[in-house]
Order: C-alpha cells, then structure tokens, then sequence
C-alpha cells in the first residue's frame, strides 16, 4: 500500500513537470548600440555596447496565473575618447529577472497577485525608485480600488545595471573591472493605494517609500533612512486631453523636507497615433525651508555633460510622437532647465531630442537616437548620436 502511494505521487509529480516542460517558452535578443558624443574643449567619445539577453518563462497553469520568468544578460561595453586615445574595456552579467509570479482571481476584475524573487520595480513618479530589486510584491485589485505592498534588499544587485545615490545624492563607487560588483545594501518596503475614477472620471493615488542602509556583504551603509510620500491625480480634462500631477516629500536623514512635484499635460489628436505633451517639473534645491531632494535610483535629469541629478532644478518641456506608418515610431522634446540650488533660481541650459524607432521585421528594430545640451556656461555642453538594432529570437 504504501509502495503504491509512492508511486502515485511519483506519476503526479512527473505528469505536473512534464506538462509544465511542454509549455515553456524561452528566447532570446541580441542587441548594439553605437554611440558618438561630442563634448567641450574638441574632445570626442564613442560608447560600443553589444548584449545577449536569454529569457525563460515556465508556465505551472494552463491559464498562466502561475508561472516562474527569468531573464538573463551578457554585456560588452567599450569607451574611448580622443584626448587619451585608449579605450576600457568592460564585460558584465546579469541576471535582470529571476521572478515566481502568482495571480488568484475571484470575481470579474478582483484579484490577488503575489510575485517573489528579482524583478523591476517603479514609483508612482518613474524617479525615486525605478530598478531592478530582490524582494516580494503583493497587490490586490478591484475595479475601483487597489492596494499594493513592497519589500526588498538591493544588496545583491550588479552595480553595473544598477546605480544607487548616498546620502549626499552622489552614486555610489565600485570596482569596473569587476564583472559583477554588488550594489549598495539597502532594505527597501513601501505600499501604494490606487482608486482609479473615485470622482469625475479622476484617479487618486497615494505611496509611501521607505530605504534604510544596512550591512551587506562587501560594504555596510549605516545611518542612511530615506522616506518619500507621493500624491498623485490623473485623469481627463476635455476629450483628448488627459493630465498628470504628483507631488513628493522627501525626508532623509537629519536634512530638511524636500519636494519633487511634476504636472504633465497630454493631448492625443485622433491621427497617426500621436501625442503632444508639456510638462513642468520642481526638483527642490536648500530653497527655504526645504532641503535638497534626492532620489533612491540614479537618474539623469538632463543631457547634460555633467550628469545631474533630479535635486535643486526646474525644468519645462514641450514632447510629442507620431507615428507616420505602422513600423515607424517617431519622438521629439525640447526642454529649459533652470538651477534651483539655494533660494534663486538662474538659467543653466536648454536641450531638445529626436529619436526614431523602425520595425524593419517583426524581430529586427533599428533605431537612431539625437540628443543635444547646450548650456549656460558651455561646462556641461554634449551632442550624442546613437545607433541602436535589436533582434529577437
């Protein structure tokens, strides 16, 4: 008796394996960008990336509410400037996504999702927290509300993939040469509340983050608490016309309370499938009573040679896109910035971009990326030009 138990859980078993085998769908994307940058004082720079990304998804139900993803990347990089003539050679790895996701659904539009392991992860506003993240995700879902929960540890991420800024809104350093170095450790959670079209077709949002330093394998950050708390509304203002408003307070350490608050307009005109966008954004700088925003996630906040961050600037911008035929996409935007770091705030530049994606098959996309900053003193000046191709398989 017991003999045959064992076998009948030996064939379950093996039925459930095999069946789960049978449906997994794997891939792959090879990629290059070629990059040419022209910067001050006649120096020029060429950037070549080449990658390999390998994907596997492993569905444990016929109808995908249970499966387990994983991406992984090889990456060449290659810098080289005229001014020193040499080059530096750079290969990494990486494993982007390591992810067992599970969705319970119990009426029409309410559900229950949980996905554990390595996998992206944003804010409301796309600039305080947007990476890759070791953790749980868990959100429950209704038509007209949702509630979501997070938590995680970045101390096992490849710092080449993944930029981090300390307590003094810098990134943190590490050794290049290594093909995977790890990132800076923090313990990261933050829940979220979504009612979408509570009232007039509006949606109201809330979010609280909070990004503690802890002892991590090769380094240990230690009084570093970082809080952000984001409010948001979005909705539609006449047809066509859609807005977007967050605004953020920041607390880190002893500092004071900082402030990122961005209001976006979007019109879509019913031709081509495009868009037109104006926005306006308020990164705080030691203005008053505030203190310098930082963010969690290094993000560059304009083209700039220099590379700042989003802290102590305003910037105003006009974007649109269109899309002349059904396999070329095309994006434009031009944007002033204005340097907010104490109580005045004073020209520092303007930029604008034009990039075009083609869908030359369905698996090949070639793209071609303009980006230029010119600024108020020529320091942060930068004209970039990209080449990018894409192939899936």
């Amino acid at each position: 008796m017991k003999s045959k138990t064992i076998k009948t859980i030996a064939t379950v078993a093996f039925s459930f394996v095999f069946a789960a085998a049978s449906a997994v769908d794997f891939g792959g994307i090879v990629g290059n960008v070629t990059k040419f940058s022209v910067q001050p004082e006649t120096t020029y720079a060429v950037t070549q990336k080449n990658d390999v990304t390998g994907w596997l998804q492993v569905p444990f139900t016929a109808d995908g509410s249970m499966y387990l993803a994983l991406e992984g990347v090889v990456r060449y990089t290659y810098d080289w400037t005229n001014k020193d003539n040499s080059g530096m050679h750079t290969v990494s790895t990486d494993i982007s996504l390591l992810k067992y996701a599970y969705t319970a659904r119990f009426t029409p539009g309410t559900a229950l999702q949980l996905s554990v392991g390595r996998f992206g992860i944003s804010d409301f506003t796309g600039i305080i927290f947007n990476q890759v993240s070791d953790g749980a995700f868990l959100q429950f879902r209704m038509p007209r509300f949702e509630a979501s929960a997070y938590a995680g540890y970045t101390g096992l991420l490849n710092a080449h993939t993944v930029s981090i800024l300390d307590a003094a809104g810098t990134a943190y350093s590490y050794d290049a040469t290594k093909v995977y170095p790890l990132a800076a450790p923090y313990a990261v959670a933050g829940v979220s509340i979504h009612a979408p079209y509570l009232f007039a077709n509006q949606t109201v949002s809330g979010e609280f983050f909070v990004f503690c330093g802890v002892p991590g394998i090769d380094r240990t950050i230690t009084h570093d608490v970082h809080f952000d708390a984001t409010l948001g509304f979005s909705g539609p203002i006449v047809k066509n016309l859609f807005y977007t408003a967050t605004t953020t307070v920041g607390k880190s350490n002893r500092e004071n309370v900082s402030n990122l608050s961005r209001l976006t307009l979007t019109y879509y005109p019913p031709a081509l499938s495009s868009s037109v966008s104006a926005s306006l954004l308020y990164a705080s700088g030691k203005n008053g009573r505030l203190g310098a925003f930082r963010a969690f996630t290094s993000n560059k906040a304009t083209y700039s040679l220099l590379e700042p961050e989003y802290s102590g600037l305003i910037k105003a911008g006009l974007s649109g896109s269109v899309k002349p035929v059904t396999a070329l996409l095309i994006l434009a935007g031009i944007d002033v910035v204005f340097a907010v770091p104490e109580s005045t705030a004073s020209y520092d530049g303007f930029q604008y971009m034009l990039q075009a994606q083609y869908q030359l098959f369905s698996d090949v996309q070639l793209g071609l990326a303009l980006s230029h900053f010119i600024g108020k003193t020529h320091e942060g000046d930068k004209f970039d030009m990209a080449f990018t191709a894409r192939m899936s398989f």
